[in-house]
């Protein structure tokens, strides 16, 4: 499903920003039953929905593994379509998940940037312009485990649960 949204992005020329309207009707298509979304943010506020990030998000919430959705990531961010994705590529796509999930649970930017900083520093060193897909599926792998631990932290520091 997520990946016939990435085709009708791609064959609308990769816009960077959509109208809610037309992202329903255009990359959503009929899948309303399976893709719920509240568009009243958009809507109140006169924005144009950011494909980078409402991409991101459905990515990293469909149901396939995470491999997959890490490959679909990689997709929607590559812009040369080849194997391999430059260092501003990978930079943006950063900068673009951070603020993505960001929102979405609310977290503080910075601590996903600090996060995702040690996945760049890993990955892209100095001298080092791209990145190729299988060393980011592994790498990114790891920085999502990582987050989701760091998350449990938290949480558990929290107690959110308690009355």
């Amino acid at each position: 499903m997520v990946e016939d949204m990435l085709v009708r992005w791609n064959d609308l020329g990769k816009p960077l920003f959509m109208i809610p309207k037309d992202f329903r009707d255009r990359i959503l298509l009929n899948m309303n039953k399976e893709v719920r979304l509240n568009y009243l943010k958009w809507l109140q506020l006169g924005l144009e929905i950011d494909m980078f990030e409402i991409m991101s998000i459905l990515i990293l919430y469909s149901r396939c593994d995470l491999n997959k959705r890490l490959e679909l990531i990689f997709e929607l961010f590559c812009y040369n379509d080849e194997t391999y994705m430059q260092k501003g590529e990978f930079k943006f796509m950063m900068n673009k998940l951070c603020n993505a999930i960001g929102l979405t649970i609310q977290i503080k930017k910075s601590f996903l940037q600090e996060l995702m900083r040690n996945v760049d520093s890993k990955l892209l060193s100095k001298n080092k312009e791209y990145i190729y897909q299988v060393d980011f599926i592994q790498s990114m792998n790891l920085a999502f485990k990582d987050l989701n631990e760091r998350l449990l932290d938290i949480t558990a520091k929290c107690d959110v649960f308690s009355l």
